[in-house]
């Protein structure tokens, strides 16, 4: 790990970790309808849109449980070690924290294919602006959710992992 990175305290890193589910999750709330509408459009025509719709709400509904479970069992068990160093639960945040890594490989899976999809975040050539622009959300959001997950897997939860086992 780099100099810089050691500074940085779990607290810290849990914020940024906050922070980013914040994000993620307006993210999520603005591209749905964009979603839906343009299966509505163009589902007909885009069969395309119908793998896309439930592949998006699958991966909202993964990335919302995950992150919820994070908050409300890692991050309080964390803080509690930063402050006391006290060993005592950490068995079961480890068991949590190895349950959050799989599901993290569901979330990158489910990117993947949302990735396949679309074509790489490619629209194709004749369609309108708003099929363009939900295109861009969509891979802005796939960028967001690679960094969250390189914040929170690679960096705090590995250097916990790393300094307690």
């Amino acid at each position: 790990m780099g100099f810089f990175i050691e500074k940085i305290t779990y607290s810290q890193l849990m914020k940024q970790a906050e922070r980013q589910h914040i994000a993620l999750q307006q993210l999520v709330l603005e591209i749905s309808p964009f979603i839906a509408k343009l299966l509505q459009d163009y589902g007909t025509k885009h069969s395309e849109l119908h793998e896309l719709y439930f592949n998006f709400h699958q991966l909202q509904f993964e990335l919302e449980y995950h992150m919820i479970k994070a908050e409300t069992t890692v991050f309080p068990k964390i803080q509690l070690y930063e402050k006391t160093k006290d060993i005592g639960s950490l068995l079961i945040t480890l068991q949590t924290i190895c349950e959050l890594n799989k599901e993290s490989e569901l979330i990158i899976d489910l990117l993947k294919e949302l990735r396949k999809i679309t074509n790489g975040f490619k629209p194709p050539s004749e369609v309108c602006a708003m099929y363009k622009l939900t295109y861009m959300k969509l891979e802005h959001f796939d960028k967001n959710v690679v960094e969250h997950i390189n914040l929170e897997h690679h960096l705090l939860f590995a250097r916990f992992v790393n300094e307690v086992a």
